[in-house]
């Protein structure tokens, strides 16, 4: 019987289920009792997965005023505001959105920055506000230097914090005013930095793969076969090492990222070695990132790699 997968991000995940079921009710305590029991980095991709559904920015701004000692309300009201802007901007190059969307992009993301500023002063320690200010500073370009500044007062407060070292990651990269050399240099740092085992190996395989998207033709071939190696060396460190523990969120994006990008790079064997580890369960986010048609594109290189 064909092996089948479990890709329902609520089945996958009971605390998201129970944290947007309590969003949609506006029902703040009952989002509040699963924030308060979650580990940091799921905390911080609660609020910004919860920023997507479709809440009253009233009842958002709500919270903060009423409960300005609350970090909580200020990050998703932050990322709230953050989504609506890059909703309407999209994903596309910059040379393809026009001078309306980015006046309405700026306008969202601006009064994301002073919800942001607030809660940060207010909160200064609270990883979730600063992962949303790396995400609005690159937004409305305030620069590198200002991004590495915020996420290095980040790092103070939890050096592992991977939500936050993919936003870094992206400023790092040339569309953001970085260079492929300080992207990966980042990756390889934080991933040996972390635990064996860490999903931190993650970095390496967006660097590589963000690499590899901007080439074409030969150029691509070339540096796939030079990349790797070293993308391999990062699946044995994380994904595929002894001490990585499956059957989490974190760690369903993390092999589902590893999967699609050995898949991009065409390599079966590391392919169907990932999928041994997903077993049943495939995170859809870096299928929908990485090809077209995210399910279907999971399940043909399931079968790509001779899983059965």
């Amino acid at each position: 019987m064909p092996l089948t997968f479990e890709t329902d991000k609520a089945a996958l995940w009971p605390q998201w289920a129970a944290f947007r079921d309590a969003l949609r009710r506006l029902d703040w305590s009952a989002c509040h009792a699963v924030l308060d029991v979650a580990a940091a980095p799921d905390r911080t991709r609660l609020i910004s997965y919860g920023a997507e559904e479709r809440v009253p920015e009233d009842f958002l701004r709500g919270l903060v005023r009423q409960n300005p000692g609350d970090p909580a309300a200020f990050a998703l009201l932050g990322r709230f505001l953050i989504t609506t802007g890059w909703n309407i901007r999209t994903a596309a190059r910059a040379q393809h959105v026009s001078k309306e969307q980015w006046r309405a992009f700026y306008h969202w993301l601006n009064l994301a920055e002073q919800v942001l500023i607030e809660g940060a002063a207010r909160h200064p320690s609270d990883p979730a506000v600063w992962t949303a200010r790396l995400l609005s500073a690159r937004g409305i370009s305030l620069g590198l230097d200002e991004e590495t500044r915020r996420y290095a007062r980040l790092a103070q407060i939890d050096e592992h914090h991977l939500p936050a070292q993919v936003q870094h990651l992206q400023q790092l990269l040339p569309k953001w005013s970085g260079t492929f050399e300080a992207a990966h240099a980042f990756a390889r740092e934080r991933m040996l930095a972390a635990p064996p085992g860490a999903p931190q190996g993650v970095l390496v395989a967006e660097a590589h793969i963000e690499h590899a998207m901007e080439l074409s033709g030969g150029e691509q071939r070339q540096y796939l076969e030079h990349a790797l190696p070293d993308l391999r060396a990062a699946a044995e460190r994380s994904v595929l090492h002894p001490a990585f523990v499956a059957g989490d969120y974190t760690a369903d994006l993390a092999l589902g990222d590893f999967a699609a990008i050995f898949r991009r790079f065409g390599d079966r064997e590391f392919t169907a070695r990932v999928f041994g580890v997903m077993g049943r369960r495939a995170a859809l986010d870096p299928w929908d990132m990485y090809f077209d048609g995210g399910s279907t594109a999971l399940h043909a290189a399931r079968i790509w790699a001779g899983e059965k």
